[in-house]
């Protein structure tokens, strides 16, 4: 998909630009995964290209030095493209092993990734599709008002994304679920 997406520059040295999309998550995978603590040539870097990169909803929440942030961006476009980490077959390169998750990239439904930038705008259709994929138990019958809200819909997943978190969807004051 990178070099698809890329622009071939001809002369003596030919070689290819990665589209803006692509050039900030390779760059956030190499920082994040290839390096003990991102640079900070980097940063500067990762901000120029999430402006030209990420769409306006998330470019809003963009802050290149929460770590944990810049994981859950790069593993929802890594799953969104069924791309996988792996541990480089150079020796090496720095390969940070505590950092990886293991999950099926062709699961792609089943991330709950999708689910927290929804949560923002569409919290009625969120909550429809986490009831079908979801056994949940409600305390009370679910009632559709303007003020229902989930809370930390976006560490429903930890950062590994193996371990689920028992969240609270409320109606007012009183605990939906």
């Amino acid at each position: 998909d990178m070099l698809a997406t890329s622009v071939k520059v001809s002369g003596p040295h030919q070689y290819q630009i990665l589209a803006p999309e692509h050039h900030l998550y390779s760059l956030l995978y190499h920082a994040l995964y290839h390096k003990p603590k991102m640079a900070a040539d980097y940063r500067p870097k990762l901000t120029r290209l999430a402006n030209a990169a990420l769409p306006a909803d998330v470019l809003s929440h963009f802050n290149v030095s929460d770590t944990r942030w810049l994981m859950l961006i790069l593993d929802r476009f890594m799953v969104s493209h069924q791309y996988e980490y792996t541990r480089p077959n150079n020796r090496f390169v720095a390969w940070q092993e505590q950092k990886t998750k293991s999950y099926n990239p062709h699961s792609y439904e089943e991330h709950l990734v999708i689910l927290w930038n929804k949560a923002r705008i569409f919290e009625a259709e969120l909550l429809a599709e986490v009831r079908q994929k979801f056994s949940l138990q409600f305390t009370q019958p679910l009632t559709w008002q303007p003020d229902c809200w989930l809370y930390t819909m976006w560490t429903f997943y930890d950062i590994n994304f193996q371990f689920m978190e028992k969240k609270v969807v409320r109606c007012g004051d009183q605990p939906a679920l």
